[in-house]
Parts: structure tokens; C-alpha cells; sequence
């Protein structure tokens, strides 16, 4: 289906088909009950095809010559009183749960490393919605 939008943005003139739905009733057909339910008809792959053509090929070496090369840059940043206080909460509540037998899901592990992000960053998504915390040395140092 991606077809259509491409060869109409690439070279209109190869798609005569107006619609995306003209185009669908073109290269598929209905096998089932529900909307959803197409299959590929057995000539769609030649007029797929057909319609992209010529087709050109540009490889990433062409495209991309005069880029300079990747630069990274490490820094690392202290963390705020706040910071370390949610953190320290964080922790002490994990393993709480830990101690009384509770088995941490992948899930929750997931959410935890999340959550340690977001603190690390400034700004966590909790119960009451988003809560700012202050990254005063970390917000320096980017600036």
C-alpha cells in the first residue's frame, strides 16, 4: 500500500490511480469478513513494478558525502540534593519490596530504570502527573 504514496510523491505521472482505495481495489482483494481482511492479487507484483519504474537507487555513500564525522561528547554532572533524595527514595522502597519477598517483574524493572531517567534528568511522571526536580548542576553544565 506504501506504493502509491511514493511513486505520488517520486513521479505522479506513473500512477494513474487517484486514491489509495483505487489503487488497494488494483492490487488487492477482499479474502475475509472484516476491513481489514486483503490479500495481494497474483498480477500485483508485476504492476507494482511497473509503476516504479525507473527505479534509482542512491546508497548511503552518495547521499551523505560531505558530512563531517561523529562527534561525541561525554560529560557528566552531579547530581542536586533533590535529585539524590528521590533517588535514595526510590532505592529504599525497591528494597523494602525485595525483603518482603516480593518478586520484581521485568516490568517493574523497566519502570524503575525509567523512573531513575527521569530523575536524572529533572522532571518525573508520577502518581500526581509531572513533578519537576531540581537539576541545577546538570542544566549548568549543559549550558
Amino acid at each position: 500500500m506504501a506504493v502509491h504514496g511514493y511513486v505520488k510523491l517520486i513521479n505522479p505521472k506513473r500512477m494513474p490511480w487517484d486514491t489509495q482505495k483505487s489503487w488497494r481495489d488494483t492490487v488487492q482483494h477482499r479474502w475475509g469478513t472484516q476491513p481489514w481482511q486483503f490479500t495481494d492479487r497474483p498480477e500485483a507484483p508485476a504492476l507494482i513494478r511497473q509503476v516504479m519504474q525507473p527505479a534509482i537507487r542512491f546508497s548511503k555513500d552518495q547521499v551523505l558525502q560531505n558530512l563531517p564525522p561523529l562527534m561525541k561528547i561525554y560529560r557528566r554532572a552531579e547530581l542536586s540534593k533533590e535529585q539524590s533524595t528521590a533517588l535514595d527514595q526510590l532505592r529504599t522502597e525497591y528494597r523494602a519490596r525485595v525483603r518482603q519477598g516480593e518478586t520484581i517483574t521485568i516490568q517493574q524493572q523497566s519502570t524503575l530504570v525509567g523512573k531513575v531517567f527521569q530523575i536524572a534528568l529533572g522532571a518525573a511522571i508520577g502518581d500526581q502527573g509531572l513533578v519537576r526536580i531540581n537539576s541545577k548542576p546538570r542544566l549548568d553544565l549543559i549550558l
